[in-house]
């Protein structure tokens, strides 16, 4: 999950804005001054960080750029840019709030460039602001109410809540460092890794890690690693799951299953009423907790001594299990055209004989390009902005979808309910989605 090179954590921590919901997208907000001028940060648990901003917000300030340099992410050398040295104003920021001081920081920080500035125009965000930026404090974030305060102390009643330790990070040293002014002192903030949570480890051996990732807005809530969606999915033989599909910084498609936990279990951490869905991240993660899984939480962050303060909500969740497509044909990446199969066990489309790895080959003897082109009525978009499409009436249980596909050297056809399937279908020769989205 971690490039090579620190600059770009936030392609692989995850600012990717959800696609889903028509509304505006949840998460904790900072409104701040840059040079004098306003901007509003997103505050991500998830970005190593202390500070990036977005393209346009570069432009509007006016800020002048260094040359264009590159950096390894995944084998792929990607673009970035360092903006000149800035006064950052961020008022009752992290500890100088106990003295009631206003702060000024001089940020010198990364500029990642997209080729579609769809998160900061769509939901008004000019950057973000990652955890190294407020991991001296004392922070209590509230997902429900989208409050994110700084506190002088823990509070008393918090003593009782499960209680763990934050995975400490050395400090690096980097290009990008924050310099804090303020009457009373001078503060170098550099990179110091992610908000990460220590499990007590159940053998004696390393420790099991939770990622607090407050930049991410999927919505999927609890996303666990292979093993533990496996022993999940043990428990839980009647469950129903679903599919979604999403999108990665570099074009990359994902597609993973989804359910439901009435009752999910992380070391001490007890969860109720939470989405839960396998995640492809590294594996020294055993889960990581979005801001849909926030919401079942109360939590209080003491970045000075290294715990956090956890209390799962009791009171039951006002949503419910996931709906989605039991079937989906999506491409590995946005410019490849080719769409393969991602079935579910019980699906209709698995009882039809299609199974995962299996290529589109036409769809109601249209071919794949074609249809592409042309889906037809029949197909409507999940959400505004999506390329995931699914059928277009509630009454489609009723109605047949005859595919080809090819397994290996084999063609063959297939007769299915188009209820309950789902097409990842960019339209040809497009280079990215209408927004950098984990969901889609």
């Amino acid at each position: 999950m971690k490039p090579k090179n620190p600059i770009l954590i936030l392609l692989a921590a995850g600012l990717w804005l959800t696609a889903v919901h028509a509304q505006e997208a949840e998460y904790f907000r900072w409104d701040a001054k840059i040079n004098g001028k306003p901007v509003r940060f997103l505050l991500d648990t998830g970005c190593s960080e202390p500070g990036i901003l977005f393209q346009p917000a570069v432009e509007r300030l006016g800020l002048k750029v260094q040359a264009q340099q590159s950096g390894e992410f995944n084998g792929r050398q990607v673009p970035f840019q360092l903006t000149e040295g800035c006064v950052l104003e961020l008022p009752d920021w992290g500890f100088w709030s106990l003295f009631h001081v206003r702060a000024s920081w001089r940020l010198q920080t990364p500029l990642l460039f997209f080729d579609d500035p769809g998160p900061p125009a769509r939901y008004q965000i000019d950057g973000v602001l990652g955890w190294p930026a407020f991991r001296h404090g004392i922070v209590q974030m509230d997902a429900n109410r989208r409050q994110f305060k700084f506190l002088s102390a823990v509070p008393k009643s918090a003593k009782g809540w499960t209680k763990l330790p934050i995975r400490s990070h050395a400090e690096q040293d980097g290009v990008i460092v924050w310099i804090a002014h303020s009457p009373l002192s001078k503060k170098i903030v550099t990179r110091s890794g992610l908000l990460e949570l220590d499990l007590p480890s159940p053998n004696g051996s390393s420790n099991p890690v939770v990622l607090i990732d407050t930049g991410d807005l999927g919505g999927m809530g609890v996303h666990l690693s292979r093993q533990a969606w496996g022993a999940w999915k043990s428990t839980q033989t009647n469950a129903l799951t679903v599919l979604n599909g999403s999108t990665g910084a570099l074009g990359d498609v994902a597609v993973e299953e989804i359910g439901w936990a009435n009752e999910l279990s992380l070391g001490p951490l007890k969860l109720t009423d939470v989405r839960v869905a396998e995640a492809g991240f590294s594996a020294r993660y055993v889960a990581a907790l979005d801001f849909a899984a926030l919401k079942r939480l109360d939590l209080i962050v003491d970045g000075r001594r290294g715990f956090a303060y956890l209390r799962p909500k009791t009171t039951p969740a006002p949503s419910s299990a996931p709906e989605g497509p039991t079937a989906l044909f999506a491409p590995a990446a946005m410019q490849q055209s080719n769409l393969v199969a991602h079935v579910l066990d019980r699906s209709a489309a698995f009882a039809a004989g299609i199974r995962n790895g299996d290529t589109l080959v036409k769809i109601d003897g249209r071919e794949v390009a074609q249809w592409r082109t042309r889906p037809g009525e029949n197909w409507r978009p999940k959400s505004p902005q999506s390329y995931l499409l699914v059928a277009a009436t509630n009454n489609a249980a009723g109605l047949k979808l005859e595919l080809t596909l090819k397994r290996g050297a084999q063609t063959f056809d297939a007769t299915v309910a188009r209820r309950g399937i789902a097409i990842f279908a960019p339209p040809p020769q497009t280079n990215s989605p209408p927004s950098h989205s984990k969901g889609l």
